[in-house]
């Protein structure tokens, strides 16, 4: 389970990635897997990375990025410096921005860098893979690979049959996404996720992981999380049940996104205070304005936004 900060638990992507980086290396680049020397521990660069990223970062705005270096087993070289980069919307500032931690990441690492772009928009004709610029005869053209988790809503039978846990975050992350507003709907997917997990024999700690994230991002009113719980244990074994206890963990995240539709507002606006913070650092005066002002179905809603979203603005559109 990866560790809270001081501030809470990050953008669910990032819990995500440290949780079952090898699986995301190996669902995207089986090639790369195979090269990685998996009995070495592998290590996430924060500083290193927000160091050579702090110059590019807009005010009120993060991005959901990692690096991590990697042992190889081939010879060709000691350490990968391996970056991804999460983008849950359309941003015509993100090729470039892809071009220049890396060319500011070989400043650092030399040829040892790969990087590794993960789309989660709903935008198909989105597809960058490549950033170019020149003038008078001389160009240079930096080209990543990109992991775009929409297209596997054609491949989805691909996603049901892989034992991959990554496999499952990304079908919860594209349900997630169309299914807001249709509480119903995203139960039903949600009861099925978290069976997935249940009942494919994964190590523990994946199971909490995958956990983790459907729980983060398909928020549902309480009542409703409830009868998810209940169908849940209706439809697995017993021992799988004790296996793992999505109710003996709920409490135990930090972060956990509480009082999702019913409650007091006062909480709901807690609640997405502290998430815009995590996310976003200082709150402009507007947005607590806006905050204290709200509806409680508006409060949902942003909060819910938070997640996918890359601007304070592009949050309260929602």
């Amino acid at each position: 389970m990866a560790k809270a900060t001081a501030s809470g638990y990050d953008h669910p992507w990032k819990d995500a990635i440290e949780d079952l980086f090898p699986y995301l290396i190996l669902f995207a680049n089986r090639r790369l897997y195979k090269r990685i020397d998996w009995s070495k521990p592998f290590r996430f660069l924060e500083k290193e990375l927000r160091q050579i990223t702090k110059q590019r970062s807009n005010k009120g705005r993060r991005y959901v990025d990692k690096l991590v270096q990697v042992a190889m087993k081939d010879g060709t070289q000691e350490w990968l410096y391996i970056h991804i980069e999460i983008q849950n919307d359309r941003d015509s500032e993100f090729p470039k921005r892809m071009f220049v931690y890396h060319y500011r990441l070989f400043e650092k690492y030399g040829e040892n860098i790969t990087s590794l772009a993960v789309l989660g928009d709903l935008d198909a004709d989105w597809q960058p893979k490549s950033y170019s610029y020149g003038r008078d005869g001389c160009r240079t053209t930096f080209k990543f690979p990109m992991l775009k988790l929409l297209d596997y809503e054609k491949k989805w039978d691909t996603l049901v049959r892989s034992r991959n846990p990554f496999a499952t975050v990304i079908m919860a992350h594209l349900k997630t996404k169309q299914t807001k507003g249709n509480h119903a709907e995203r139960a039903k997917w949600k009861l099925t996720f978290l069976r997935m997990a249940v009942t494919r024999k994964m190590p523990r700690k994946d199971v909490e992981a995958v956990f983790k994230f459907i729980d983060w991002v398909m928020v549902l009113p309480e009542a409703l999380d409830k009868q998810v719980d209940l169908e849940l244990e209706k439809s697995v074994e017993v021992n799988e049940m004790a296996y793992v206890s999505r109710w003996e963990r709920r409490g135990k995240i930090e972060g956990k996104i509480e009082g999702k539709i019913e409650g007091k507002k006062e909480g709901k606006q807690e609640i997405l205070i502290r998430l815009l913070k995590v996310k976003f650092g200082a709150l402009p005066a507007w947005v607590l304005e806006k905050v204290d002002k709200a509806e409680v179905t508006n409060l949902v809603s942003w909060a819910e936004a938070v997640l996918f979203k890359n601007t304070l603005e592009d949050v309260f559109s929602s």
